[in-house]
């Protein structure tokens, strides 16, 4: 994943194959690499709900500046779709180090350190 910021300050997040090639452009909020993991054509992401004005990431996320609410998205590559992903937890989370296996989500909370795991359907 390519993770860049454009010249009138909107983020972009491209999807590149291992020789470099542009698969696409992935049609989420801004987000970083450590919120996002791959399991075949499908991607799971812990989106930020908002950041503070004048952020600049992965840098201020990575160094612990700001602390965000997420949610987590669904996106099939394959499908070219994208679905929410319940998380039942009345806990604020900002995920982090998110890695999915066998449909199965895991993930840290930065709110309290906590290790998290989930089934995911679809």
């Amino acid at each position: 994943m390519l993770f860049s910021l454009e010249k009138d300050q909107q983020y972009t997040e491209t999807l590149i194959d291992r020789s470099g090639l542009l698969v696409s452009a992935l049609p989420l909020n801004p987000t970083v690499r450590e919120k996002c993991a791959a399991e075949a054509a499908r991607f799971i992401c812990a989106v930020p709900r908002e950041l503070p004005n004048n952020v600049l990431l992965p840098d201020d996320y990575l160094k612990r500046k700001i602390y965000t609410k997420d949610d987590f998205v669904l996106w099939d590559a394959t499908a070219k779709k994208i679905s929410p992903v319940s998380v039942n937890t009345k806990e604020a989370i900002d995920a982090r180090d998110v890695q999915i296996k066998n449909s199965t989500l895991f993930f840290v909370n930065n709110y309290g350190g906590k290790l998290y795991k989930l089934e995911i359907s679809n």
